[in-house]
């Protein structure tokens, strides 16, 4: 039986890995932005949940199966929150690379129009 922290270490961070090898050459500051302000909301929101459902023992764990506990919650489920959050937004990143609407702005479009087709699809 694997623990949680190799289930990571043999499953989800190779393929992580792999998705920021493949975009490395096209990161950018808005993908930083992306990446940090999802992260952010990823991590506050389900750690509050998770923390509340495991304290009211709707949830439990193995705890010889974990390395350590943050809370009342294993330290390889904030992991989970943050590999995943990164793995899907790495994904999206990746799939939509070329289907963006920043792509396609003619350089002579006005300032305010080109801030609203860049900017408002990510939040």
């Amino acid at each position: 039986m694997l623990t949680y922290m190799e289930v990571h270490l043999y499953f989800t961070l190779p393929v992580l890995g792999l998705l920021f090898y493949l975009l490395k050459p096209f990161h950018s500051k808005q993908d930083t932005f992306k990446y940090q302000f999802l992260l952010g909301m990823a991590v506050l929101t389900a750690s509050i949940w998770d923390n509340y459902i495991v304290y009211h023992k709707a949830w439990s764990y193995c705890p010889t199966c974990v390395v350590a506990v943050i809370g009342y919650v294993p330290l390889e489920e904030y992991m989970f929150f943050v590999i995943m959050t990164l793995m899907t937004v790495a994904f999206t990143n990746l799939i939509m690379r070329w289907h963006l609407p920043s792509v396609f702005i003619k350089s002579r479009t006005p300032w305010i129009q080109t801030v609203f087709v860049r900017f408002v699809p990510i939040l």
